[in-house]
């Protein structure tokens, strides 16, 4: 069997491909990005095998092995935008659910979500609740689901210094007063009573001004 002499001639397709006399196209609108994209590549592997003596099959196999490495990249750089780029923090558990349980709460996902989204009610519910969680894990006070705020303002452990427990115990109450007026009294919160809750929970955990 004789051997297979077809080889593509590059450079006459190439010439043939750009003669305007050989133009089939019947569509005259202007061209999307995508195909200009497609001939611009097309027109560089054409430049490039120019000087590749390579039979059809070769030429396809390297035609093919651009193409995935072209893919690749592309796949690649939205991969690494995807990991760099962080992602919007979203509510993992509700209200409800966080007043039940406020050792499986995610406070400070929870409060950057509620903060992003202006909904100053909420974040200062999530404050308050995040106190009892910070006080509980110091041992200031015994947290249980069905103890009341009032039940947590009498019952709270002072610290060792006595001034800092006097302003402890003080803002600890008005920071349970803020929280019982927005949860049980419908009080809408805003940007400077949050604020101020952010204080007052300083105060409360620490017997001092941030």
């Amino acid at each position: 069997m004789s051997p297979d002499t077809l080889v593509i001639d590059h450079q006459l397709l190439h010439q043939l491909q750009h003669d305007p006399r050989y133009g089939y196209a019947l569509d005259e609108d202007k061209p999307s990005l995508l195909s200009e994209l497609g001939r611009w590549l097309s027109d560089h592997l054409d430049g490039m095998m120019q000087h590749v003596n390579l039979d059809s099959r070769a030429a396809y196999v390297v035609y093919i092995v651009l193409l995935l490495l072209f893919l690749w990249w592309i796949w690649r750089s939205k991969a690494l935008h995807h990991f760099f780029v962080s992602q919007p923090t979203v509510a993992t558990m509700s209200d409800e659910a966080i007043e039940a349980d406020i050792h499986a709460a995610d406070f400070d996902a929870e409060l950057a979500r509620a903060l992003a989204a202006a909904d100053y009610t909420r974040a200062s519910r999530l404050l308050y609740l995040q106190t009892l969680k910070h006080l509980s894990d110091g041992s200031r006070i015994d947290w249980q689901p069905q103890q009341t705020p009032a039940q947590y303002a009498r019952e709270l452990k002072p610290l060792p210094d006595a001034d800092a427990a006097a302003r402890s115990h003080e803002a600890f109450a008005t920071l349970t007063h803020h929280f019982m007026r927005i949860r049980y009294g419908r009080q809408a919160a805003d940007r400077p009573l949050f604020d101020t809750m952010t204080r007052l929970q300083h105060i409360a955990e620490k017997g001092g001004e941030p």
